[in-house]
C-alpha cells in the first residue's frame, strides 16, 4: 500500500516545492502519514532518496525559494509525523517487549 502512494507523494511534494503553503504541506503530510501507516519502512526510504536531491537542486536555483520550501517540507514532515503517532509510538513501546529484542534465540 505504502508504494502505491509513492507517485502521489512525490507529486504533491513537487507541487509543495513550486508553491508553498499550508494546503499543500497538510496534503502531502496526509499522504506522509498513511505511508507510515502501511509500516513500509523501505518505500519511505526510497522517498527521500528522490526528494533529497530535488530539494538540493532547488536550493542551488534560488537560495530564498529553498529555504522556504524546506522550512514547508520539514512542517509537512513533523505533521505526518503527528498523524502517524497512533502507529509508530505502540511499536516503539512493544519492541522491547519482543523475544527477538531480549536476546532470546529463535530456537526457543
Amino acid at each position: 500500500f505504502g508504494a502505491a502512494l509513492l507517485p502521489a507523494s512525490i507529486l504533491l511534494y513537487t507541487r509543495l516545492l513550486e508553491q508553498p503553503g499550508w494546503t499543500r504541506s497538510l496534503a502531502w503530510a496526509a499522504v506522509l502519514a498513511l505511508q507510515i501507516f502501511s509500516m513500509e519502512i523501505q518505500t519511505l526510504y526510497y522517498e527521500l532518496l528522490i526528494i533529497c536531491p530535488a530539494l538540493l537542486i532547488l536550493q542551488s536555483r534560488s537560495l530564498k525559494a529553498g529555504a522556504i520550501s524546506s522550512s514547508w517540507a520539514v512542517v509537512a514532515g513533523v505533521l505526518a509525523l503527528g498523524l502517524g503517532f497512533c502507529q509508530w509510538w505502540p511499536t516503539l513501546e512493544f519492541i522491547g517487549l519482543s523475544t527477538r529484542m531480549s536476546g532470546i534465540p529463535l530456537s526457543y
